[in-house]
């Protein structure tokens, strides 16, 4: 089963491994110390930067909003990175 998924979407699966390449936050440092409040302020930046929005809020619901859009899971890849 697992098979028969990923060739179904290998060109949206490697579309969105391309897209987080494409999305650097190298430019958006890591906290020093991931205390609550620097976290969440990183996260915030690289969440507001892939998905080129002026402003996302802490409570706002971005997988409501944009899930089906590659670039919350770019998101969620970057964020696993860092």
């Amino acid at each position: 089963m697992r098979k028969v998924i990923l060739r179904d979407y290998e060109k949206e699966i490697d579309a969105t491994y391309l897209a987080v390449e494409n999305s650097s936050s190298s430019d958006i440092e890591a906290p020093k110390e991931w205390t609550e409040e620097q976290t969440t302020e990183y996260i915030t930046k690289v969440v507001t930067r892939v998905l080129k929005a002026d402003k996302i809020g802490v409570d706002d619901d971005i997988f409501g909003q944009h899930g089906a859009d590659r670039s919350v899971h770019c998101s969620s890849h970057m964020l696993l990175d860092s």
